[in-house]
């Protein structure tokens, strides 16, 4: 279990985590984590291309690390309650 506190905490490192912690960390909040598992990242706005056979579905796939704006701590587990 983790004990770590911080000002904000983002649940999900994917599409919509992702931006709201970069525009967070650019509006001056310096004490935010990101709460991801996985070490990559699929871009799903992207699949919609897959679905219509434009794009193949390896196109949408990045390493999560590239894509953690910097400055926030991220946190390569599962989130499992909150309180």
């Amino acid at each position: 279990m983790t004990t770590t506190r911080h000002q904000i905490v983002i649940i999900g490192g994917g599409s919509a985590g992702i931006p709201v912690a970069a525009r967070l960390l650019k509006k001056g909040y310096s004490d935010l984590a990101v709460v991801e598992p996985s070490d990559k990242h699929y871009y799903h706005p992207r699949w919609t291309l897959v679905g219509g056979g434009c794009a193949s579905a390896a196109t949408s796939e990045r390493i999560e690390a590239s894509v953690m704006p910097k400055g926030a701590t991220w946190i390569r587990k599962a989130a499992a309650a909150f309180r």
